[in-house]
């Protein structure tokens, strides 16, 4: 289950064009499932929204203590996520990975699935730009019509007026 949650949330990130943001901490707790229970709350994580697992690659600093590596997903606010856990006295160190090559670590996914969706996660950025070029197209089409419409009016007023003046003659 866990896992999965971890594939999900890396192919979201992907997806959605955002580094991994690997959040690092020491955690004192009976195992390190309860560390990360323990460090999602501090957070204000849960399992929907973060993985979190034991990072196999520092040893144990003391007998119940857990180095934790919590990845939350595109929806969460990082920055808030480390303040929340530094302000509860927590040390916290953060990196960002690619999510692909992350997802390249993960047992049992294929490397064809993990392809197709590098590749699809590729179209997706492309047609983010695309749409942001798009907002920005009608962005200033808006303005101008905005423009035009002022000077418009201003020159019917004129008009308006005009006639007014000529009517009183």
């Amino acid at each position: 289950e866990k896992k999965k949650k971890k594939v999900k949330i890396l192919a979201d990130l992907a997806i959605a064009g955002k580094k991994a943001k690997k959040i690092k901490s020491t955690v004192t707790a009976d195992s390190a499932d309860a560390a990360c229970t323990e460090a999602l709350a501090k957070a204000g994580l849960t399992t929907d929204n973060a993985v979190c697992e034991q990072d196999t690659s520092s040893r144990r600093k003391l007998l119940a203590s857990y180095t934790i590596v919590m990845i939350p997903d595109p929806s969460v606010d990082s920055a808030r996520v480390i303040a929340s856990l530094e302000s509860e006295g927590y040390t916290v160190t953060e990196q960002d990975e690619d999510p692909i090559a992350v997802l390249r670590t993960v047992d049992g996914v294929a490397t064809a699935d993990i392809d197709a969706l590098e590749t699809e996660a590729d179209a997706a950025a492309e047609l983010g730009t695309g749409v942001a070029d798009l907002d920005t197209e009608t962005k200033t089409a808006d303005a101008k019509v905005a423009s035009d419409s002022g000077a418009i009016r201003a020159g019917v007023f004129a008009a308006v007026a005009a006639l007014s003046v000529l009517a009183l003659a």
